[in-house]
């Protein structure tokens, strides 16, 4: 007998087989128990969670000898068939490849005819949001009022994309993500049957990549038993995914706790070396400082923790290298750079200069770090703060150690010496909490892709990354922003919006000087600023 993949091989047959979809079972149990079954239904959720194969079951609950039924038998001529995909009366339609107005209409002129062979014809329109506007325009009155024999069962990943009035014609039920360990119990069943021995760790490891699809989660076991035949090995199911061992992941977590570039670098090559996946490797480092944060704040419950026992005493060793704020800009970072490296060329320098910038930010966050990297262009990033203590009775925000958020202690003004850009880079967040009360959100908004990157004297340099966003705060917003830095700093501060090019500061700032300048002189209303060569 030819062979069978193992997704196919335990495709549910009855609704008692639906795994992780209980409420979907008891909705159509009692709607096949009760005669209460729609003409038209919606089935939407992610990949692999069951909605063609809960389709062919209702197909077969309708049209088997002992139904309409809560449970097909599986055993007359009409569930086998159905099960085999060659009953008349069971329609199955690919909607990519079926979605123009001639199919549809075809369709209309088919469902008026009596079923050939079944109680009811059912049609199942897979991937439905692949139709045209015009072809659902067609399918309107048909789906509406079709004749008593007929069902639609629609199924899709995409439920946002089917038009209103098709939605408001149909019963729509939702499947979810499975959870992950419903997958395992479901992996190790399956194992058992196909008698190969794996270890719960590894079927832990194929449930999570399958990310709440059992089906693929089914797929990877089936291809990791080709691969290991009687015993599946932890270390070449790695291989496979593409993903970093633990002790791999904990070297990588040591060498940030101890701010050691040359190990970071070193193991991060290894690994691509070995040929494991950038994005995967960004996922797994992740999932590790999620862990961390969670034992940090307090919720180390068994039931959030995504760590076995010894894991979980590597974290707590882990947890006096890193405060909050830190734990929190790793994590940004991290998935920043794994939304950027999806279509990067090179992704191996990407997670070098990735490895950099988080031993740079870690140490301006945390002054007592021992590595010392300066920064190519004199520019320093946006950064999280260190928390300091507050008195008891006073109300505790984020600021530098021994200084406060608002004013000075005593209440004076401080010396205009006391201001760097350092200071301003900490306490920028204070700065945008305290513009929430002048300025609206679109604004703000505006305002935070900026970063204050230069002092000099009483101004001060914000860096925007497009010229629209440094625009808009240069003639909309700068007259509230000064107001709150004077506000915070107890100083009168200049704002002068730039674009980021920090390779020409230098040569652009006696000419945005004399402009800036003259702008100040006669007022921006009266002044544009032109870029280019002028003609003669």
């Amino acid at each position: 007998m030819k062979y069978q993949a193992l997704y196919r091989e335990w495709r549910p047959q009855t609704l008692a087989d639906l795994v992780g979809q209980d409420h979907i079972r008891r909705i159509l149990s009692n709607a096949l128990s009760a005669g209460r079954v729609s003409h038209a239904y919606l089935f939407c959720g992610p990949r692999g969670t069951g909605k063609t194969s809960t389709a062919k079951i209702l197909a077969k609950a309708l049209n088997c000898v002992q139904g309409p039924a809560a449970e097909p038998c599986n055993e007359c001529t009409a569930c086998l068939r159905i099960t085999a995909g060659d009953f008349l009366d069971v329609l199955e339609i690919d909607g990519a490849s079926n979605r123009g107005i001639d199919e549809i209409r075809d369709l209309r002129e088919k469902v008026q005819l009596a079923p050939a062979e079944g109680r009811y014809k059912v049609y199942i329109i897979d991937e439905v949001h692949m139709l045209t506007t015009e072809a659902f325009n067609a399918l309107l009155r048909t789906l509406e009022e079709p004749p008593a024999h007929v069902i639609f069962i629609f199924a899709t990943t995409e439920a946002h994309k089917i038009p209103l009035t098709i939605l408001s014609r149909c019963q729509r039920l939702d499947f979810h993500n499975i959870a992950l360990p419903v997958i395992v119990e479901r992996l190790a069943k399956v194992a058992r049957q196909q008698g190969v021995a794996v270890e719960e760790e590894t079927l832990t490891l194929l449930a999570k990549k399958a990310e709440g699809s059992l089906r693929d989660a089914l797929s990877l076991l089936d291809q990791c038993i080709s691969l290991c035949a009687d015993s599946i090995d932890h270390e070449e199911v790695l291989a496979v995914l593409g993903m970093a061992a633990g002790e791999e992941l904990e070297a990588l977590m040591a060498g940030l706790a101890q701010r050691d570039v040359v190990m970071l670098l070193a193991t991060t090559n290894r690994l691509l070396d070995y040929g494991r996946d950038p994005r995967q490797l960004l996922r797994d480092l992740i999932g590790c400082f999620r862990n961390l944060l969670l034992l940090k704040v307090g919720a180390a419950a068994e039931t959030l923790l995504d760590a076995t026992g010894a894991q979980r005493q590597f974290l707590l060793g882990q947890a006096e290298a890193f405060s909050l704020e830190q734990l929190l800009f790793i994590i940004e970072l991290l998935a920043k750079t794994g939304d950027e490296i999806r279509w990067d060329s090179h992704p191996r320098v990407s997670l070098e200069i990735m490895v950099i910038k988080l031993l740079q930010g870690l140490e301006r966050q945390g002054k007592e770090g021992t590595l010392k990297i300066a920064d190519a262009s004199g520019q320093m990033p946006r950064q999280t703060r260190k928390s300091r203590k507050a008195p008891i009775g006073e109300k505790e925000l984020p600021g530098v150690a021994g200084v406060d958020t608002d004013v000075p202690s005593s209440g004076q003004s401080a010396p205009p010496s006391a201001l760097s850009l350092a200071l301003i880079q900490e306490k920028w967040p204070l700065v945008l909490a305290k513009l929430r009360e002048k300025v609206d959100i679109p604004g703000l908004t505006l305002i935070e892709k900026g970063e204050p990157v230069k002092l000099k004297e009483n101004r001060l340099t914000l860096s925007f990354s497009h010229a629209v966003y440094k625009d808009m705060v240069r003639d909309k917003y700068c007259d509230q922003l000064e107001a709150v830095l004077k506000k915070v700093f107890a100083r009168e501060l200049k704002l002068h919006c730039a674009l980021d090019s920090p390779g020409r500061e230098d040569e652009r700032e006696e000419g945005d000087n004399l402009v800036q300048g003259v702008i100040d002189f006669f007022g921006p209303d009266l002044v544009q600023e032109k870029k280019g060569t002028p003609k003669l």
